[in-house]
């Protein structure tokens, strides 16, 4: 008798177990994560499932890495636990495809970014408008972040930002838009500064700051307008060091190519770009510079209009 009452106290669980499992907040919260899970789209939970393998929500960087493959558990750390211990450098993706927008000043990054989301998330001009690094996003409301803000929201980039803290803070903003057109809610764009010659000054390290955040992007673009072309002597060192650690990630386009009225004057503006890249870059397979324009509304149709 004292043998079967001992076993039925181990198979039990305890009280404080059994009254959490059944209490109101739990349910609430199962039932809150259901109707989060409900509102996402096929293509974003797949991507919160992949950043889950990496970490545990909120763990943001993973700390000093410590070599000690003794105390692995495969099956219980996520990957950024297991290559913390093995002393290897882990980046945990994001749940947003991180896309960065490289180019002269005027080459239409920002117009590229409006009309992507269908929304006036960036100003416009042929003035040098965006002057710091501006992050565009999806989210619940309009809002506009600033500084230390921008931040705390891309926690991921403060350990290789901090060596230019604190310049670095005026020329950070996130610009949080509610559209979901063109799947944006699946993107997050980073715009840089417009890259200009000569005695223009810029309150922080540009150059070195676009490579920094290079390693957190999953693609960047280099857009080249006709009339700037490969000429900024900025912007191709820019791209040189880009090219040495992240030639995959690279795409290189002509941006408003319905500027330029006849197609063979497009064509030497292509040839011209491409031979000013290749004594800067060395790509291992064929280099490509397709044609992009922002169209008209209204305008009826562009002979352009199957390079958008």
């Amino acid at each position: 008798g004292d043998l079967d009452r001992r076993r039925r106290r181990k198979r039990s669980p305890p009280v404080a177990m059994m009254s959490w499992a059944a209490s109101p907040q739990r349910k609430g919260k199962e039932a809150a994560n259901a109707a989060m899970d409900a509102a996402l789209s096929v293509n974003e939970r797949i991507l919160r499932d992949i950043a889950a393998c990496y970490a545990e929500p909120g763990a943001g960087e993973t700390a000093e890495p410590q070599l000690d493959p003794a105390a692995l558990q495969p099956g219980k750390d996520k990957l950024m636990a297991i290559c913390s211990k093995l002393g290897l450098s882990c980046i945990a993706p994001r749940r947003k495809i991180n896309v960065m927008i490289v180019g002269n000043h005027s080459a239409g990054k920002s117009s590229y970014i409006n009309w992507y989301c269908c929304e006036h998330v960036q100003t416009t001009a042929v003035a040098i408008e965006t002057s710091g690094f501006s992050f565009c996003t999806s989210g619940k409301k309009r809002e506009t972040l600033r500084g230390k803000a921008t931040l705390q929201l891309f926690e991921h980039l403060r350990h290789d930002l901090k060596g230019f803290f604190p310049a670095i803070y005026p020329g950070l903003s996130t610009e949080v838009s509610t559209s979901k057109e063109r799947c944006f809610n699946l993107v997050t764009f980073i715009d840089t500064p417009g890259l200009v010659d000569g005695s223009f000054h810029y309150p922080f390290p540009v150059e070195d700051i676009i490579v920094a955040m290079a390693r957190h992007t999953d693609l960047i673009y280099v857009l080249f307008d006709p009339i700037g072309q490969a000429l900024c002597d900025r912007t191709m060192n820019v791209i040189e060091r880009l090219n040495e650690q992240h030639a995959t990630k690279m795409r290189y386009f002509l941006s408003k190519a319905d500027t330029v009225p006849l197609e063979r004057d497009r064509q030497k503006v292509i040839v011209q770009i491409t031979q000013n890249l290749s004594s800067r870059i060395r790509n291992k397979h064929a280099f490509e510079l397709p044609s992009l324009y922002i169209p008209d509304k209204s305008s009826t149709g562009s002979r352009y209009e199957g390079d958008m």
